[in-house]
């Protein structure tokens, strides 16, 4: 593996990657490893390729519907799902951390995947699993059906999720026997160092998010994001935070599982800083003590806690005022091309309907899933190198050789430029249009 230098882990993960999962290095200089099929494995699959030890970026040749949960073995993976044909990549399954040897993962980067957990019943999964890592980014995903939560990063830090969507977790199958259709777990120690941005949380129960970081300094961070026909916002559900929790801007809106809603779930010890925050057809939220006092709302809060005069310190997040972000995320949140349940998930959000559920068959076939996305054919590779020969041509590459590890101008390799370019592609379309009725179409 080329030497990359130190200038490489001073670069964010990639352009637009913010907060303190931004840090991230991925499989930056590593393998590129080539998805060709979309079997759950073996030669050519995408367990496969997370399987591969040591630094590695992984692509797509193909695009569709891989069934099987994947399993993060090692450290140093970017999962580039932008890299795909339309309409790019579902996995109906989960996707869960195995370090081996006792080691803990890190640098992660994962973007642009649709993953929507199969039905289960009587034991808990989380559509997404990596406890015990650090210096990870989740970006651009959508996520479903999850029946704990869809996001668990307990006894982790250094964490971003960002422009995602975390949608229906299923109220059925759990091994409690009760509706547990969760969001999002940050919890327990070594935990810290959380960035929430930009995130659509549409019909989960709780959790939206639970976050209590337990190391001293090391704070979380929740901003500019949707939440959407809920019981509960940010909530602790016993655990007591160490570190000091940040509530910007985000913006609340009930649906019609939401007669009664908690919005705050505060630690008698937590300390917090509220600003900007917007619940629809009230107002202003930023003030829990007297929330309570709004009866007819049914709006509450739990305990007080401390509430503090400034901001936490955090890694930098570029933050709009809770309507703008309201607009911004339901445009741009998950995973693009959109399908049939995040498109739905979003119109749900605008007009105040849908409810806590699994919204699709039992078993959906591919036809189902991939319902009205456009399909394209994967372009020329003649050295296998990830980027596309007529790619390579325009910046001054050579098609018949490896140069996904050449440094760029930008300080990037140039493989990593490519899917910068790729990415940028999907979201360019709902960018120009500009309005979340065309976005969703």
């Amino acid at each position: 593996m080329p030497w990359l230098g130190d200038a490489s882990e001073s670069l964010p993960a990639f352009p637009g990657a913010e907060g303190f999962g931004a840090v991230s290095v991925g499989g930056r200089g590593g393998k590129v490893i080539r998805v060709t099929n979309l079997n759950a494995d073996g030669p050519g699959s995408l367990q496969a390729a997370a399987s591969v030890s040591g630094p590695r970026i992984v692509v797509f040749d193909v695009a569709g519907v891989i069934r099987g949960d994947l399993q993060i073995k090692h450290p140093n993976i970017t999962i580039a799902g932008e890299s795909a044909p339309s309409p790019g990549i579902t996995l109906v399954g989960r996707i869960v951390a195995r370090p081996q040897n006792g080691q803990r993962l890190h640098d992660i980067v994962i973007r642009f995947l649709r993953i929507r957990q199969k039905p289960v019943r009587g034991h808990t999964g989380d559509v997404i699993q990596l406890p015990k890592s650090e210096r990870i980014i989740l970006d651009h995903l959508s996520l479903a059906w999850g029946n704990d939560e869809l996001i668990d990063i307990i006894h982790s830090s250094e964490v971003t999720v960002q422009w995602s969507t975390l949608e229906e977790s299923d109220p059925s199958g759990h091994s409690k026997g009760e509706a547990h259709n969760f969001a999002l777990l940050s919890a327990y120690p070594l935990s810290g160092n959380i960035s929430i941005h930009h995130n659509l949380f549409a019909h989960n129960s709780r959790r939206n998010p639970s976050l209590s970081p337990y190391v001293e300094n090391k704070p979380a961070d929740f901003r500019n994001n949707v939440i959407y026909n809920f019981k509960q916002g940010l909530g602790h559900d016993g655990h007591k935070p160490v570190a000091g929790i940040n509530l910007i801007e985000n913006y609340y809106k009930r649906g019609p599982n939401s007669e009664s809603i908690e919005l705050f779930e505060f630690s008698d010890q937590g300390k917090y800083f509220l600003k900007g925050n917007h619940l629809a057809d009230f107002g202003p939220v930023n003030r829990p003590g007297d929330v309570g006092f709004f009866s007819s709302f049914r709006i509450g809060v739990s305990r007080q806690g401390e509430l503090q005069e400034n901001e936490f310190p955090v890694a930098t997040v570029q933050t709009d005022d809770a309507v703008t972000a309201y607009l911004k995320v339901l445009s741009l949140a998950g995973s693009f091309p959109r399908d049939r349940v995040t498109r739905r998930t979003v119109r749900e959000v605008i007009t105040g309907t849908g409810s806590w559920r699994r919204g699709g068959p039992a078993e959906p076939d591919d036809d189902w899933f991939l319902s009205g996305m456009q399909r394209q054919s994967k372009r020329e590779d003649r050295d296998g190198d990830g980027m596309p020969d007529q790619w390579e041509q325009q910046k001054g590459l050579d098609p018949d050789r490896d140069s996904a590890n050449q440094l760029m101008a930008n300080g990037y390799t140039a493989i990593e430029v490519y899917l910068h370019e790729r990415a940028e592609l999907l979201i360019k379309g709902p960018r120009e249009r500009g309005t979340i009725e065309l976005a969703i179409d």
